[in-house]
């Protein structure tokens, strides 16, 4: 049971880092346009493709903590409790990655302007119809 609810919110996640990664690789595109002549424009593009860079990495290191658990999972003679420290460098890496992706948003939000920052997000800010 703790195998299944595991893998599903991490197959979840994985779908959400992968749409992330995507999204972001679409505002990479739209700020190349909307930040055209704007001092910031290289900087909040690197921000752009680092954020891409470690969204796929947390989705990369979120598929092997799941491969391994699920590896793991299935070994008759291994106990629960081993799960927990084979699981353990998987989390860490991957809450690591997030927080240095949060600290790269926080660097474009303080670069761009609020409405840069609306011209760049435009697509992602749209509210559905």
């Amino acid at each position: 049971m703790i195998l299944l609810i595991l893998g599903i919110t991490l197959l979840l996640g994985g779908g959400a880092m992968s749409g992330l990664s995507k999204q972001l690789k679409m505002d990479h595109k739209t700020a190349k346009k909307v930040l055209e002549g704007a001092p910031v424009r290289e900087q909040a593009l690197d921000l752009i493709g680092s954020m891409q860079k470690l969204s796929e990495e947390s989705m990369k290191e979120s598929q092997k903590l799941l491969s391994e658990a699920i590896k793991a999972g299935r070994d008759h003679e291994r106990p629960s409790a081993d799960l927990v420290t084979l699981t353990e460098p998987h989390v860490q890496k991957i809450a690591e990655l997030d927080s240095t992706f949060l600290d790269r948003r926080d660097a474009l939000r303080a670069a761009l302007t609020p409405e840069q920052w609306n011209a760049v997000f435009a697509d992602s800010l749209a509210k559905p119809k």
